[in-house]
């Protein structure tokens, strides 16, 4: 008897398990901004086509070269040309979708992954 429901314990706490990494989301994490995006709408004075942000902490804004690091849910861009800029993010379409905005002046920008 003991046996049986230990058996049945057992695989209720699997059901469980499974059942709640059924709950987490689909949209990526951290390293989920790690990628080529192009983007899709004009950003501010200057219209760019691509921004790839690097694992190492590097990132070129169609030639424009530079670094980036993430602090909690801000995005942080810094370039020798551009100065540092500070965007909140959010993932949509399955992480394919970045909609990014500047936190200074509410600049949006739209950018889908390459």
């Amino acid at each position: 008897m003991i046996q049986k429901k230990q058996s049945l314990l057992g695989m209720l706490c699997f059901i469980l398990l499974v059942a709640l990494c059924g709950c987490t989301s689909n949209e990526p994490t951290t390293g989920s901004l790690i990628g080529t995006w192009t983007f899709q709408t004009e950003a501010g004075l200057w219209v760019f086509s691509t921004m790839t942000l690097n694992e190492d902490g590097s990132c070129d804004f169609s030639g424009v070269e530079g670094t980036w690091e993430q602090d909690g849910d801000h995005l942080i861009l810094s370039t020798s040309f551009f100065g540092t800029m500070t965007y909140t993010y959010e993932f949509s379409d399955n992480g394919n979708h970045l909609t990014m905005t500047n936190i200074d002046t509410d600049e949006v920008w739209e950018c889908v992954r390459s």
